[in-house]
C-alpha cells in the first residue's frame, strides 16, 4: 500500500505541472488548442489499462501484477522527462511560504468564474468514472465476454480523440467557451437517447453505440475548461493543483453513487449524466451572466 501511495503522488504532481506548464507558454484559445492536446494523449491511459490488466489476469491472477507494469512505463517517461523537458518559467530560487500557497488557494477559490469552470471540469468525471466502473460489472452480470469491454472503451477514447482534434481546428474560431457548450449539449443528447433506448428495451449494444455521442462531447469539455479555469487567476501552478485534486474527488464521489445505486442496467449511470449535463448548462448560464453584468 504505501508503494500504491508513492505511485499516486507521483501522478497527483504529474498533471498539474502538466497543465500549469501549457498555461505558462499559451494564452487564451491557443491555451484551449494545447489543453486538448493534451487530453488527447492523456486518454490513451484508459485504453491501454483495461486492455493490459485484462491481459495479464487471463494468464495470472495476482493482483499486484498490474502494478509492475507502472515503474515499466514510468522510467522511460522519466527519461524522456529529463531529456526533453525544458523549464517555462525563469528560475526563482525562494523559500518555500505556506502563506502564499494559502493566499493562491484562497484567490482561486474565491474567484467565480473558476469555480464555475472547475464544476463543469469535475461534474464530467464524476459520470465518467462512475461508467468506467460500472461497465466492467455490467458486462460480467450479463455474461459479455470480458475483451467487448476493452473493445467499447476502444470506441470511446478513440471518439474522444476524433472530438478533440475537431476542438483543435475549431476552438481558435469559434472560442473555448462555444466549444465547452457544444461538448455539454452533446453528452446531454447521447445521455437522453441512450435513457429512451433503454427505457424501450434496446439491446445493450445499441445503448452505448449511443452513448458515444458523450464521449464525443468530453473532447470538446475537458481541455476547454481546464484552459478556461486557469486562465482566470494568476497562480496557474496553485490553480492547476486544485482543479485536478477536485476533479478527482468528484470522480470517487461518481463511483461512490454508482456503487449504492447499481441495479445491473445502464440507467444509474445514464441519469447521473443527464444530472452531471443539465447542471453544467446551467453554470455556462451564470458564467454568461456575470460577463453581462461585468461588461453593463
Amino acid at each position: 500500500m504505501f508503494w500504491i501511495l508513492l505511485q499516486g503522488i507521483g501522478a497527483g504532481s504529474a498533471i498539474p505541472v502538466g497543465f500549469a506548464s501549457i498555461s505558462d507558454i499559451y494564452k487564451g484559445n491557443e491555451q484551449a488548442k494545447r489543453m486538448s492536446a493534451l487530453n488527447m494523449i492523456i486518454a490513451f491511459a484508459p485504453v491501454l489499462g483495461p486492455i493490459i490488466g485484462n491481459r495479464i489476469s487471463l494468464y495470472d491472477n495476482r493482483w499486484y501484477l498490474p502494478l509492475a507494469v507502472i515503474p515499466m512505463l514510468a522510467f522511460p517517461a522519466l527519461l524522456l522527462l529529463m531529456i526533453l523537458f525544458q523549464e517555462t518559467l525563469t528560475v526563482i530560487t525562494k523559500k518555500f511560504s505556506f502563506n502564499e500557497l494559502k493566499i493562491s488557494f484562497k484567490n482561486a477559490l474565491t474567484n467565480k468564474n473558476f469555480i464555475c469552470y472547475l464544476l463543469i471540469q469535475s461534474l464530467t468525471f464524476t459520470w465518467l468514472w462512475a461508467d468506467s466502473v460500472n461497465l466492467p460489472f455490467l458486462f460480467k452480470d450479463m455474461n459479455i465476454p470480458s475483451q467487448y469491454y476493452e473493445y467499447y472503451i476502444a470506441a470511446c477514447v478513440g471518439t474522444f480523440m476524433i472530438a478533440s482534434t475537431i476542438n483543435q481546428k475549431l476552438v481558435i474560431f469559434k472560442g473555448a467557451d462555444k466549444m465547452l457548450f457544444y461538448g455539454i449539449i452533446f453528452v446531454l443528447f447521447g445521455s437522453i437517447i441512450s435513457t429512451v433506448l433503454m427505457y424501450f428495451a434496446a439491446e445493450l449494444y445499441i445503448v452505448l453505440l449511443f452513448k458515444l455521442i458523450a464521449s464525443f462531447g468530453i473532447g470538446f469539455i475537458l481541455g476547454n475548461a481546464v484552459a478556461l479555469s486557469i486562465a482566470t487567476v494568476t497562480n496557474y501552478g496553485a490553480a492547476a493543483a486544485l482543479l485536478c485534486s477536485i476533479e478527482m474527488l468528484f470522480g470517487s464521489f461518481g463511483v461512490e453513487i454508482i456503487g449504492y445505486s447499481y441495479n445491473k442496467t445502464m440507467l444509474p449511470v445514464l441519469l447521473l449524466m443527464i444530472a452531471a449535463a443539465l447542471i453544467s448548462l446551467i453554470i455556462t448560464q451564470i458564467i454568461n451572466s456575470n460577463a453581462i453584468i461585468r461588461h453593463s
